[in-house]
């Protein structure tokens, strides 16, 4: 108990400071860049914790949602493309 309440007490300290944390790279890629350039692994239990059919359901039914352009091409219009 007396660990967690020192890593507790720390906290705030540590939000403060970036400490600990790895260097950024000189070049930090455009978010779009991250996503077209990363390999997704095909196993399809790896990110059924996520449900994306719900989120991908309430993202393409939202009204307001404003897709940039150059999104529109990596975001499927249903899961069922991905298949």
């Amino acid at each position: 108990m007396a660990f967690a309440r020192e890593v507790l007490d720390l906290v705030e300290d540590m939000k403060k400071s970036c400490r600990g944390q790895p260097q950024l790279p000189s070049r930090v890629p455009p978010a779009l860049e991250t996503f077209q350039t990363t390999e997704w692994n095909d196993d399809p239990d790896l990110w059924s914790f996520a449900d994306l059919p719900q989120l991908f359901n309430y993202l393409r039914g939202a009204a307001a949602l404003r897709i940039p352009p150059e999104w529109k091409a990596v975001v499927p219009k249903s899961l069922d493309t991905l298949k």
